[in-house]
């Protein structure tokens, strides 16, 4: 659920989706290779397009793009993944999970594995997406073991067992340390359990891993303002806006915040 890009519309879903683009399904009779290229080629266009619309926040776009297409190619994975994706930015994870499931039934390639569990835990099917997600960390090839150890914990995270769930987001951070979304949630964790310490030490790791990622640095903000440490809440914002790839939205958010730390309020 192109490779990997945490998309605006889908916020709500703590796990990262992995698109993955396949050729046209083979055609029944013959066709002259030339036009089945031209037929490739169409059909990849038309899904980045579709892709792009859900990047931008437009997935009833994306729908309407989508669903001709699956008409003409039923057996496509390609199609019916971004058709998952599609319901998911829609928040339909109901129809999300039955295209995941069509896909994963096709072909169980990993990621339309870890976007059938990602579907499960927002429809708090828990177990059933960690009976996925162990087949999953036995595969092989599969080089980003971190999105699967991020969802394990993650349906630990939504059954309150917080010991489980940190385990987990540690085995994630054990295969790539700049892992943002687990060292986020790690950091709601650790707060929740009044280990500030270490919540604000895994808040730190989240923002040097995403620097264009207000949540971590409005967290962690929120924090020091708590503690009265308007010193380190003027630094970790001030460090924020100093960079040039943050969205509009999130650098006017993080502006009024450093307004109100400078104050000296305490929320």
């Amino acid at each position: 659920m192109a490779f990997l890009r945490q998309r605006q519309s889908l916020k709500s879903f703590a796990s990262l989706a992995f698109l993955v683009f396949l050729p046209v399904s083979c055609q029944s009779v013959w066709e002259d290779p030339a036009q089945q290229k031209r037929r490739s080629q169409l059909l990849a266009t038309k899904l980045d397009y579709a892709q792009s619309q859900i990047d931008s926040g437009h997935p009833e776009t994306a729908l309407r793009t989508l669903r001709p297409l699956l008409e003409q190619h039923p057996d496509n994975t390609a199609v019916i993944n971004l058709l998952g994706i599609t319901h998911l930015a829609l928040d339909n994870s109901t129809l999300a999970a039955k295209y995941f499931y069509r896909a994963y039934a096709r072909d169980q390639k990993v990621p339309f594995g870890l976007n059938l569990s990602a579907a499960l835990i927002a429809l708090g099917k828990y177990r059933r997406s960690r009976t996925i997600l162990r087949k999953l960390l036995n595969s092989t090839g599969y080089n980003l073991k971190e999105r699967i150890y991020h969802n394990v914990a993650l349906s630990y995270e939504r059954e309150s067992n917080h010991r489980r769930a940190l385990y987990f987001y540690r085995r994630a951070l054990q295969e790539n340390p700049a892992y943002y979304l687990s060292s986020l949630r790690m950091a709601r964790i650790l707060k929740k359990l009044n280990r500030l310490s270490q919540s604000i030490q895994s808040y730190q790791k989240a923002f040097a891993s995403c620097t264009s990622c207000y949540e971590a640095v409005h967290e962690l903000a929120i924090i020091y303002m708590h503690q009265s440490n308007f010193t380190s809440a003027v630094n970790v914002l001030s460090r924020f806006l100093s960079g040039s790839k943050i969205s509009g939205a999130d650098r006017s958010q993080a502006q009024k915040l450093l307004r109100v730390v400078r104050k000296g309020t305490r929320i």
